[in-house]
């Protein structure tokens, strides 16, 4: 996939304009046999000329479970900084989604995150 995010003409706070967080992103998923799938993403900031990258896999155990890890590249990051993986599970029923992760955010720690989704 490709994408430009944030495009217009920006926001204005009193007198002073600033430009939105214009970002163009792209990805791709790959399936690797047929429990296992691989994904990247790349996303360049272009007001800000920073670029973040992420990778990330996911391993179907069995049916309804699947076990994901990922690592997320922040621009402020250092080169031996390991803050940025994180990891999770997702549990499908009946168009039901159940996920649960465990990632890093930032100086408040590690987060988790839990979703309920449902198709229909």
């Amino acid at each position: 996939g490709l994408t430009l995010q944030n495009m217009g003409t920006g926001i204005k706070y009193l007198e002073e304009p600033t430009p939105l967080p214009l970002t163009a992103a792209v990805g791709a998923a790959w399936h690797l046999g047929g429990a296992l799938v691989f994904s990247v993403d790349v996303k360049n900031r272009l007001h800000d000329r920073t670029t973040q990258w992420s990778l990330g896999t996911e391993y179907l155990l069995f049916s309804p479970l699947s076990l994901r890890a990922g690592y997320l590249r922040e621009p402020s990051q250092s080169a031996g900084q390991l803050s940025g993986f994180g990891a999770g599970m997702g549990f499908k029923i009946l168009g039901w989604t159940v996920d649960y992760a465990l990632a890093p955010f930032g100086d408040l720690g590690t987060t988790q995150r839990l979703s309920l989704s449902a198709r229909f």
